[in-house]
């Protein structure tokens, strides 16, 4: 799926009209694409808002740890 949605730009918007359990949306975060889901089964809807909450709380502490090495602390990339 990760490779699918590859075909979007990267910080495009990747849309899924049948969302499910969420897989397509959290390749489309992983891949750092924005994403919209639509889904009618509140059970799925569930869960797959509590996969893409988890997949997006993952990619915050990622981009908040300070590599070894960096004696400045000075974030990431910055």
């Amino acid at each position: 799926m990760r490779a699918l949605v590859r075909c979007v730009p990267p910080g495009g918007l990747v849309i899924d009209p049948f969302m499910g359990s969420g897989t397509t949306g959290v390749a489309a975060l992983l891949e750092g694409r924005r994403f919209v889901g639509i889904e009618q089964t509140t059970a799925y809807f569930r869960i797959a808002n509590d996969r893409l909450a988890a997949v997006s709380s993952e990619l915050d502490l990622r981009r908040r740890v300070v590599p070894a090495g960096n004696a400045g602390g000075a974030p990431a990339g910055g």
